[in-house]
């Protein structure tokens, strides 16, 4: 009868002990998770504007773009003053056709001045 009962109070003890790690396991996973929670919710908003960046339609990114970087561009077209290699860009969006040349300058150069400045 010795026996038995030392053989229950090892595999109690034994249980407690596996109860314990259990507990420290959890514990320590939650732990993990509130230290960690900022930064996945960080990542998560981040992904959902990224996400929302790239699907835009070009002509919604073009009307996010302040109006002064539109007459600045404009004013470079005007006054024969474009960035030699954005207009050759230009010029190949647009196929050849010199007046969607200048409109496609003016977008891409409008875009290119407002990331500047963010």
């Amino acid at each position: 009868m010795s026996e038995a009962l030392f053989q229950g109070l090892v595999a109690g003890g034994v249980l407690g002990i596996l109860i314990v790690i259990i507990k420290a396991i959890i514990s320590s996973s939650r732990t993990v998770y509130e230290r960690a929670k900022p930064k996945i919710e960080t990542v998560i908003k981040e992904t959902k504007n990224n996400y929302h960046n790239i699907s835009k339609s070009t002509e919604d990114k073009v009307l996010e773009v302040d109006d002064i970087f539109y007459e600045k561009a404009n004013n470079e077209v005007e006054t024969n003053s474009q960035i030699q290699g954005l207009w050759i860009k230009a010029g190949v969006l647009a196929k050849g056709d010199s007046s969607l040349q200048k409109i496609e300058y003016i977008k891409l150069r409008a875009l290119q001045l407002s990331k500047k400045t963010t």
